[in-house]
């Protein structure tokens, strides 16, 4: 078995364990998430296509954030927040709409760890360090993920939020994600080189 195969099999292993561990523990959350979205909206996931590794298109799944009449499945970032419900803001502040997507990682689909899948709408922009990042496997949470928690609240003061997103927060979290996946790689090595369980 080579490196990459260790590794890419631990980090699945990994992968599994941590999401079943957070969805037996978030279950009842999402439940009670799922009626209130329900009785709010009439409905209780919408799917939207974004990128995956290599560039593969597919869907990730959320709890609905916006109000009734809006486009789910646009490929723009919300950048009018006027359009979040009152539950939906309060989800999207502490991230909650995205609980869903842990059954894509235990299916396989996103990692626990990883870039966060992009829209289409925004592939091009930056497209040499972009790449560079569609090689790896999108997941859940990185260093972009956690240096911009309050990226509505940075976007909500710029004169033009699409431009500034577009042309300078993009490249910061592309390099934030890049610098991830380095030192996770280097992790896991290290990992490997003391446990040698592979």
């Amino acid at each position: 078995m080579t490196k990459r195969q260790s590794y890419m099999l631990q980090k699945r292993l990994f992968d599994i364990i941590v999401s079943l561990i957070l969805i037996t523990v978030t279950i009842p959350i999402m439940v009670i998430i799922s009626v209130f979205v329900y009785v709010d909206l009439g409905r209780i996931l919408f799917k939207q296509e974004r990128i995956g590794q290599f560039g593969i298109p597919f869907y990730v799944y959320k709890f609905p954030t916006r109000k009734k009449g809006s486009t789910y499945e646009e490929q723009e970032v919300d950048f009018n927040n006027s359009r979040l419900t009152s539950l939906g803001a309060r989800l999207r502040k502490y991230k909650l709409d995205e609980l869903p997507q842990l059954f894509q990682v235990l299916g396989g689909k996103m990692s626990i760890i990883g870039p966060r899948p992009e829209l289409p709408t925004y592939i091009k922009y930056h497209e040499e360090l972009r790449n560079e990042l569609l090689q790896y496997k999108t997941g859940l949470i990185d260093l972009a993920v956690i240096h911009y928690l309050d990226e509505d609240e940075v976007l909500r003061f710029k004169e033009n939020p699409r431009e500034y997103y577009c042309t300078h927060l993009l490249r910061k979290k592309i390099n934030l994600s890049l610098e991830t996946q380095r030192y996770q790689l280097k992790t896991w090595a290290l990992i490997f080189r003391r446990t040698k369980i592979i």
